[in-house]
């Protein structure tokens, strides 16, 4: 997803509900919604829905993946210049996927880069680990 915030380009997402968060991703990312199926892996990098009736299957190099989902909200053409990155100092606390967020009428809606939260969980790359404490010598 660009976030470019010098470009006049929509962008269409697709907002999708996850264990009461809301969330919006580059409709892009998804290449159909599909009820869960038992051959395709499942991420839940972004919680467990509490009801799994359908999710979003993100397509990427190794294949596809399901992103279980509680609810489609629905879709929503925005201008990307209404897009607004992660500070730089917020990528070591968030998800590595999150790319950025969007503010609308006072709510916050969390940007997610699909393609890299499915390449991320394939590829072992949780993110930034907890620190080991150090030990008194």
């Amino acid at each position: 997803m660009d976030l470019a915030p010098s470009t006049s380009e929509e962008i269409d997402l697709v907002l999708f509900e996850i264990a009461g968060r809301t969330y919006g991703a580059d409709v892009v990312d998804v290449s159909r919604v599909a009820a869960p199926e038992g051959k395709l892996p499942q991420s839940r990098r972004l919680g467990t829905p509490k009801r799994i009736q359908r999710g979003l299957v993100v397509r990427s190099g190794s294949g596809e993946t399901l992103v279980p989902i509680d609810r489609l909200v629905g879709f929503r053409r925005v201008h990307a210049s209404s897009l607004r990155k992660l500070p730089g100092y917020a990528s070591g606390l968030a998800e590595p996927a999150v790319v950025g967020f969007l503010v609308e009428e006072g709510a916050l809606l969390i940007l997610i880069d699909l393609e890299a939260l499915v390449k991320e969980e394939k590829t072992g790359d949780a993110g930034p680990q907890p620190r080991a404490k150090a030990s008194a010598a």
